[in-house]
């Protein structure tokens, strides 16, 4: 697990809390408390010390996850591909079209972060437009959130999409290791859809870190409840994406808690903030599995 110290140390550089149980490491992210590393690990070889979690890191709730028996495949999960997908081999000639108008229009190579940094924002800007999104960062915020990358492009992979000399689009993929290449940012400016730019990109990231690299899996990270778009179906559809049922764990802060459990209990009756539905979804989830566990 090499990838632990080297993830620790760019937690360190960005400023980020985090604490390590053993081969679990859970970091601060906004109001949340999430894990960093392989999507699909194994029971935290050390127990998770929730009151220490919570009172040390910011956030008002926590959740991991690791790989369980008796999961069904509608709860909590990874989104993976662990083989690649020839051009030939798609399940479709519709898919197959696609991909090769992706490829014809579109160059999908690595790009430096500095090269991001001077080129980057017009795509965040045109893709977060394209969500319905009034308000976006700066710049400047833009650009200093990147810098922090700086030193760890051996970890961070930046990829980007180009039509013509255009810089449309561009993918952040952390890696962990040989274990996992993590999909972890996908901006694209909409008004190249019909260039299939995405399809391009998924193709030529899957034969790069599963045949040309040697990479266990990809992966589009956990199961999507609050994101605007509906990629995780997609890659699940047309690129060989399959679903991984993985156990979740939760730990909110009290009184966050009390106030949560409550409003579950009346979801039905009111209307919420996507946030908090996604809350709700985090707890069904949670009370499905340990119930379906418990049976089995």
């Amino acid at each position: 697990m090499e990838w632990i110290n080297r993830y620790t140390e760019l937690l360190n550089a960005q400023g980020v809390g985090y604490l390590r149980f053993g081969n679990l490491v859970l970091r601060e992210y906004g109001q949340i408390i999430i894990p960093i590393g392989p999507i699909i690990q194994e029971n935290p070889s050390v127990d998770v010390d929730e009151k220490k979690l919570l009172r040390e890191l910011k956030g008002k709730l926590a959740w991991w996850s690791y790989a369980k028996e008796n999961l069904g495949s509608d709860g909590w999960f990874a989104v993976i591909k662990t083989e690649a997908t020839e051009l030939s081999d798609y399940k479709s000639a519709n898919i197959r079209n696609q991909v090769k108008k992706g490829l014809l229009n579109n160059i999908v190579k690595r790009i430096s972060l500095e090269f991001l940094i001077e080129n980057g924002y017009p795509v965040y800007k045109k893709t977060l437009e394209g969500y319905g999104k009034k308000e976006t960062k700066s710049e400047i915020n833009f650009n200093l959130e990147l810098s922090k990358y700086t030193g760890f492009e051996d970890i961070i992979h930046f990829w980007g999409i180009f039509c013509g000399n255009e810089l449309i689009g561009y993918s952040v993929v952390y890696c962990y290791d040989k274990q996992e290449a993590n999909i972890s940012e996908i901006r694209i400016n909409p008004n190249f859809h019909k260039a299939y730019p995405l399809y391009a990109l998924i193709h030529i990231i899957s034969l790069e870190y599963l045949t040309k690299s040697g990479f266990n899996c990809i992966s589009d990270g956990y199961r999507n409840i609050m994101h605007p778009t509906n990629i995780q179906e997609l890659l699940i559809q047309k690129f060989g994406f399959i679903k991984t049922p993985l156990f979740l764990e939760m730990a909110i802060k009290n009184p966050y808690k009390i106030i949560a459990i409550f409003l579950y209990k009346i979801r039905f009756i009111a209307t919420f903030s996507t946030s908090i539905k996604a809350v709700f979804s985090l707890l069904s989830i949670e009370k499905q599995q340990k119930k379906a566990t418990d049976l089995g």
